[in-house]
This record gives C-alpha cells, structure tokens and sequence, in this order.
C-alpha cells in the first residue's frame, strides 16, 4: 500500500482511538500502527494492521485472514476453485508461491470456475454450456447428433448434406435415407404396396413405386406414376391404358372389366351377326353394337333390305318365302321384280315370256304357268312349293321351257321346280358342235306328254339330274330322250316311274351319247327301263335298278349296238310274269336274266362271262340219220351263246367235203312237252366242227333244253359218240340225254327217238351275268 495512504490510515486510527477513549484494551493501538487492537490482527507489530500491504513473509499482513496473498511482492496466481487447472481471469491473486486452488497466470480462461467441467479445450457436450469456453454452447459437442438437411420437407434426410449438433438445425432431421431429397414424392416406404423399405418415387400416392426412375431410388411397379388409379392390380377398364401395369391395354387384357357385347358385321351394312359376337372396349369397323343381320357374308341382307324372292331371308324377319313372288336377276346383276308378270299365265293360256339374255328366275311358293323361250344361259330357282302347271290339251305344243340355240353354248340350271301337266317340260335344242349344259336338282316333272319324251326331250346336251322325279309321263320315246350329239348324262338319286306304261321307255339315249347312273331307280315303262343305241351307259350302287312295265314283253335295260357297265345294281321287269322275264335285251344277240346287285359289263353283242361247255366224245359212227340232239339242263340262271358239232366225211376231197346244208335248233322241255325257242338258218358245212351261229336264249337254273342238228345230204356222215354219259368240263350244264331221227324239216326232237346209251360230241357256249 503506498506509504502516505498508509499513514492517513494510521493518523486516522488514532484520532478515532482518542476520540473514543481508552479505557477498553482492545481500544488500545499498542503498536501504534493507526488500528485499535480490535482491528488489528497483531496489534504488536506496527507493520501488521489492516492497511498494511501483503508480503512475502508467512504472514498475515494485512489482516484479512489470509498469510501471503496478494502480496505485493508476489507473483500473480488465479484463483482456480473447482480444481480444474484452470482459473478465471477476474480472480487474480499476488501469491509468494502457488497455492492449492490457484493456477499459473497461463492457466487462465476459466468461464467457469464453479465447475471443473468447465474451462478452456475441455470437451464440449450437449449441456447447454459453454463446456470449452470458447463462449460458443455446445458446438461440435463430443455427445453431438448428426442431422441431415430434408430439404423436401418429406421426413427423411440427405445421406450427403449433414451437421453434428446437439439440436436439429432448422430443416434438419436425423433420418439419413432419402434417396432423393429434393423431391417430397421420394423416400423409405413411400410405395408401401411394392416395400415398406426401399426408397422410392410414389408421386400419385397409390403405394406403387415409379417403375421408371433414376440414380438412388429403387425402381417400382408403377407403370404411370402421375395417376393413382393405374398401379398393378388396379382394374383394368376401357379407357386406352394400362390400368394394371401388365403391359397390356384393355382388349388385350383378359381381365378388363367394363367391355361390351358387340357383333361382327364382316360385309359392312351397319348389322352385326348375332351368332358371331365378343367383347371389346369400343366398336370397330367390322364390329358393332347391333346384332340384327341375319346373313353377315351379304350386304344386301339385312333389316332395312328388300325382300325379294331368292330363297334367302333378305330382310331379316325370320320368312324366306314370299308366295306368288318372282324375281330376276339379269346378266349384269340388276335384279327386276316380274311377280305380275308371272302372275298373269294360266294352264291354258300360259305367261310366254321370253329372256333377252342371261338370267336368273327365283320362283317363291305358288303356281305359274309359263312358257319360257331363250336362247342364253337361264336359271330357274324355286323355293317352297313352286309348281310350273301346262295344260297340253288347251294349250298343245307349249313347252313349259324351251331353250333353242345355234350359236354359243348355254348353261341351264332347274332347281326346285314341279312340272305339272299334258305338255313337254323341258326342251332343249342345240346344233352339232354347240353343246348346251342342263342341270336339274330337287325337282319333279309329272304328267308329262310328248311324242319325243314326256319329261325332257334334249338334243346335243350334257344332262345331270340329282335329287329328282319323273313321274307319269307319256311318250313314244321315253322320260327322257336324247336325240341325238355325244351327250353326256348322269341321273344321280334319281326316281323315274311311270305306273301307267304309258311311256315306251324311261331314258332313251342314242347317238354316241353316255348315260351314267347313280342310286336311281327306273321302273313302269311299256318296253324297257333304259334304252340305249349306239352309245354307252353304267349304273353304281346297290340302291339302284332298272326294270319295265307289267307287260310280259318289257325288260329293264335295252342295247342296241351300245355298251353297259353295272357296279351292284338291279335289273328287272315289273310283269306278273317276272320269274321268267327278261332282264336285259341286246338287239338281234342276246337275252340275260340278271341276279340282284349284280356287277357286270357287256359289250355290243354279249353280257357277262362266256364259258364253253365241251361235251366231248372220241368214237366215230356213219349215221344215215337226219336229226341228232343233246338234251341238257341248265345249273344256274344263264344265256346259251351258240353251240358246234362235229361232221365228218371220208367220201368228200379233203378241203371242200359236202354241198349240204344243215339246220340248227333249240327246243326247250317242260312236262313232256317241247316248245321252239330258236331255230338257225341252213348252213353250208365242211369238214369239222360247224357252228350254230348266235342264239342268245336265256335259261332259269333248272330249265331242260336241247340242242339239235338236222341236215340234208344224201348220204351218211360219220359223227362221233360215246356210250358213257359225258361229264361237262365245268358244272353250267348237266348232260340228260341224246335223240336220233329221220328228217323232220326242222332241227326238233319232236318225233325223234330217245337214243340212251349215246351221247353226241357237242360244244356249247354259254353266257352268265352274275
């Protein structure tokens, strides 16, 4: 303490001391240092009182309880009273020597010193103190957090942009995951449907992620993540998207919900098939929401069409048939309603009409009574029961069609026609080398009249019949007669009858024409089912047969110079005679008899299969006798062809033997009675086996027959015999018997004696139709 401040202090004291009186000791300044010794703490030395100054000396200098502090010739210490080596800068002290809670002046910096945590480079914590004194709270603690910038406000942070701190700064969080954080869409879980983990894009907040995403986020399911109602197994409904993510678009996915039913419309007319229907999101061209057509392939059917007869339901409304409706269609395809053009004919006075051209005549259920004359191409459709009705007798020489051309060739087409009454039904007529074509199906002539064939009468035309009926025609030369030009004719289920015979035949064909037939059957004609000259027919299938009327001269089938192949077919006569009527007649040959479904062919001169029947024998004899006979019988159902028998002369030269003529004849034997059948003309013989020539009888299984030689030479010739009845070389015949006699005039065993015990040397020929 400075020297002059120190003694006013004393003087001071002193006066107080005088002023108070003495009588008190501890009033007493026995050092008379200027303090009473209650003041002084060493009231014995002057140097020690309140005032004086603090000394290096281990004492208490100026009383303040304390030895050496702030001693003025001291150094100076900082207090340091939380013992952490660290003292504070206001509490200086002058010390002799440091002291326990005190630091070098170094030390300082304390901001602290209550608290030894407290002081400068401690580690600075989350406490909300100023741990390191650095007058910063709680920076880059040592128990900091790190937070991390969400800078999309979503809730999860940026790995990259972060701070360690005690508290989340202002846009700060502590999640680190977001994969995109500028972007709120974007983080752990926003697509829950896809994961409940992984960082995706869910912009439209329907729980699937964005499928097409870049860099950190995980890509999801979301094939349009801009809208919440497309995500997988979303519905899928018409509206040109991919509802559900399948990568398919509404009719391409089987599981769209909300199509509708829509029908084909494939000819374009504004109907739709109600047969062919399927569901779509949207109508097309070819589909449609109406589904009223009734025939989708023709656009000119459908409810808003005209009907028109074609057979066809044009309008839609479940008819086909319009009655009394007629309609043509011509070349070009324009079609023309003739309904009160046909409606005006009658039987007797019927409706000529005669086409320009080309044309197509659809009839609707009714009957017409038409002429129709042309000479182009012509078909004539009926639909229901359409009937084409003549009156001959009114109305004679009126063809119900006649089809006359000289020039090109014509196509006729008849289907679902019924020619009714006393007139020619179909007439046509062509030159040679022009070839018209007639087609017939599902049809009926009946009632028919001609000189010429009472159903059809056709001249160098190719005919085919199928699925029809001639029935009751009358004519001279049949049902169906081809007059003539390399015709080509097929009947195929065919019924021709006639239960009046008052037709000559049922198919006449002649003039190197063809007549082929299939499953068709011909019967009740008044000469023979089917007549054939000079051309060449075949019947297939056992379904099919041909036979004649009930008289007892008709057959089935007739060949004149013609040909015939049967593949399982019938051939018979309808006579009460029928056991004994012939089957099948070729002119000036033979006869047959013919077994059912029999297959077979025959030439121009013979039927079947020629087998020859050799009765052989080896023993020559001179006979003066004029007759000698082989009686037989037949085995089977069978034609004798012709027969020879050897003559022999040892009187004649050796080429030119006898100037005899002999005769040959065929008896047949019934009861004891023999009735000619055939009788051969005189025949000039030589040496060796002389023919009979072609007799062509035919015999039932079981007939006895003989077969005889007469000839006139007036002297003997040797012929050869045997003793022993002689075996045949196959079984057709049976050998019963021999004749000899004089001359009877006629090749007869009638008055012949029974020669038995001989047997003559014979060959005969026979013919069998299966």
């Amino acid at each position: 303490m400075h020297t002059k401040i120190k003694r006013m202090a004393v003087m001071t004291s002193i006066w107080m001391y005088i002023l108070l009186g003495c009588s008190d000791p501890k009033s007493i300044d026995q050092d008379e240092d200027g303090f009473i010794a209650s003041e002084d703490c060493d009231d014995t030395d002057p140097d020690v009182h309140p005032l004086a100054d603090e000394i290096c000396n281990d004492i208490d200098d100026n009383c303040d309880g304390r030895i050496n502090l702030d001693a003025v010739d001291g150094s100076v210490f900082l207090a340091d009273l939380d013992g952490d080596g660290f003292g504070n800068d206001d509490s200086r002290h002058n010390l002799c020597a440091i002291e326990n809670g005190y630091v070098e002046l170094s030390s300082g910096g304390d901001c602290d010193d209550d608290n030894m945590a407290v002081y400068p480079n401690a580690v600075e914590i989350c406490n909300e103190i100023d741990d390191n004194c650095n007058n910063i709270v709680d920076e880059n603690p040592d128990n900091g957090t790190y937070f991390f910038l969400d800078s999309d406000e979503d809730g999860f942070g940026d790995d990259s942009e972060f701070v360690f701190t005690c508290m989340a700064p202002q846009g700060y969080i502590e999640d680190n995951t977001d994969c995109d954080d500028s972007n709120a869409y974007t983080f752990p879980g926003a697509a829950q449907e896809d994961s409940l983990t992984d960082c995706m894009h869910d912009e439209d907040r329907d729980g699937y992620g964005d499928i097409n995403v870049l860099d950190d986020v995980v890509s999801g399911t979301d094939c349009d993540d801009t809208d919440n109602e497309i995500y997988p197994g979303a519905v899928e409904i018409c509206n040109e998207l991919d509802d559900d993510c399948d990568l398919l678009i509404d009719d391409a996915d089987d599981s769209v919900s909300d199509q509708v039913l829509l029908y084909s419309d494939l000819d374009g007319d504004g109907y739709g098939d109600p047969t062919n229907s399927s569901l779509r999101c949207l109508p097309t061209e070819f589909l449609i929401a109406d589904s009223s057509d009734c025939d989708d392939t023709n656009n000119e059917i459908n409810p808003s069409a005209i009907e028109i007869c074609d057979g066809v339901d044009n309008d839609c409304n479940g008819a086909t048939l319009e009655d009394g409706m007629v309609y043509r269609i011509d070349g070009q395809g324009v079609g023309t309603d003739l309904t009160s053009v046909m409606a005006n004919g009658t039987p007797s006075i019927p409706n000529v009409y005669e086409p320009v051209g080309d044309e197509e005549l659809y009839f609707c259920e009714g009957t017409f009574s038409p002429s129709i004359s042309t000479s182009s191409d012509i078909t004539i459709q009926g639909f229901g029961n359409v009937t084409f009705l003549a009156d001959g007798i009114n109305a004679p020489n009126t063809d119900l069609l006649a089809v006359r051309n000289y020039g090109d060739a014509t196509n006729t087409n008849i289907d679902g026609i019924v020619f009714d009454g006393y007139n020619l039904a179909i007439l046509l007529n062509s030159e040679n080398e022009v070839y018209n074509n007639l087609t017939m199906n599902d049809s009926l002539i009946r009632n028919g009249y001609s000189i010429a064939g009472a159903s059809i009468n056709v001249h160098y035309v190719d005919v085919e019949v199928t699925n029809s009926y001639f029935e009751d025609g009358t004519s001279g030369y049949g049902g169906l007669a081809i007059t003539g030009g390399n015709s080509d004719v097929i009947f195929e289920n065919v019924d021709i009858s006639n239960t009046s015979e008052s037709a000559y035949v049922g198919v006449y064909l002649y003039e190197d024409s063809t007549f082929e037939m299939i499953d068709t059957n011909i019967s009740g004609f008044s000469y023979a089912g089917v007549m054939l000259s000079n051309s060449h027919g075949s019947c297939t299938n056992s379904s099919s047969s041909v036979s004649s009327g009930m008289a007892s001269s008709t057959r089935g089938l007739y060949l004149n110079t013609s040909t015939w192949d049967s593949t399982g077919c019938d051939y018979q006569s309808s006579s009460s005679q029928e056991e004994n009527d012939i089957d099948i007649t070729i002119a000036s040959e033979s006869e047959y008899y013919v077994g059912d479904n029999a297959t077979f062919s025959c030439s121009e001169t013979s039927c079947g299969t020629q087998t020859l029947q050799s009765f052989e024998a080896f023993t020559s004899y001179s006979m003066s006798s004029k007759v000698y006979s082989n009686r037989y019988n037949a085995q089977t159902d069978l034609t004798i062809g012709f027969f020879s028998v050897p003559l022999l002369s040892d009187t004649c030269g050796s080429f030119f033997v006898c100037m005899c003529e002999i005769d040959f004849g065929m008896h047949t034997y019934e009861s004891g009675v023999w009735t000619e059948v055939w009788t051969g003309s005189k025949n000039t013989f030589f040496n060796g086996y002389v023919s009979s020539g072609k007799i062509g009888h035919p015999l039932r299984a079981g007939d006895q027959f003989a077969l005889t030689v007469e000839y006139e030479c007036d002297y003997s010739l040797e012929y050869r015999y045997d003793s022993s009845q002689i075996s045949p070389s196959n079984s057709l015949l049976g050998y019963e018997t021999s004749y000899v006699g004089g001359s009877l005039g006629v090749a007869s065993p009638d008055g012949a004696l029974e020669n038995s015990g001989t047997y003559y040397d014979q060959k005969v020929w026979v013919e069998t139709v299966p």
